[in-house]
């Protein structure tokens, strides 16, 4: 009887610890998710507030503002920086792991990516014959796709974006999508591509350039046409 009694007793205790513990997880993710959203709140109060002051750009003007590829990289900076601001006056800890400039890209995917995959991702679009040019984007969605990223905009707007670890109260801002890739434009999702491994040999001579130098020389002229970003109020 009293094996059976101690038995009960332990399946009781069990029922009830699990059922602390699970309200005790729920109560830590409800915490979680109440301060990440006020810190979401506040960046957003302050990158709207900075726009309208520094960019002039405001919720209440109709139409999209025009801004210079040079002014796109100092708005993406700020904004940066005010989040780091409020996630660390919240206590949290910033952290990097990832890949933050092209050059970081380029010596990971050197090592992790097929080489063909990587020679054609890196060249320059507008020194390649045109029936390569749907093969060099393939490539690039192979490479773009590996990394963390936020968009330069999206749909017209400034995109920012962080990726949180509550368990120890970490942040990592994610790098632009410019700054890994510079030059380079998001292949649309819906948009067919041919398999890069079904590319004929590339008939450009790049020899004395390397992929790298490909990519700055990529950045230069391809920047030219896409030297603009939109913000929408």
């Amino acid at each position: 009887m009293k094996k059976v009694c101690m038995a009960l007793l332990v399946s009781v205790f069990a029922v009830v610890f699990a059922a602390t513990a699970y309200a005790a997880d729920t109560q830590k993710e409800q915490a979680y998710e109440a301060e990440s959203d006020k810190i979401y709140q506040a960046t957003s109060q302050r990158v709207r507030a900075y726009l309208a002051e520094e960019a002039g750009v405001s919720k209440e003007r109709a139409g999209a503002v025009k801004l210079r590829g040079a002014q796109c990289q100092e708005i993406g900076r700020a904004i940066d920086q005010i989040m780091r601001e409020e996630y660390e006056k919240a206590g949290w800890t910033e952290v990097i792991s990832g890949a933050r400039t092209a050059q970081e890209v380029y010596e990971i995917v050197s090592q992790d990516v097929d080489e063909r995959a990587v020679k054609l991702a890196y060249m320059d679009l507008d020194n390649t014959p045109a029936e390569l040019h749907d093969y060099i984007l393939s490539a690039r969605r192979e490479i773009i796709y590996r990394f963390s990223w936020s968009a330069d905009y999206v749909a017209g707007e400034l995109g920012y974006g962080s990726a949180e670890n509550p368990d120890d109260r970490t942040f990592e801002i994610s790098p632009r999508f410019s700054d890994l890739f510079p030059g380079w434009y998001e292949p649309e999702l819906e948009l067919e591509l041919p398999d890069w491994k079904d590319a004929p040999n590339p008939s450009v001579d790049t020899a004395g350039k390397g992929p790298l130098a490909a990519a700055l020389v990529s950045s230069l002229s391809e920047s030219a046409r896409l030297h603009q970003c939109l913000y929408r109020g």
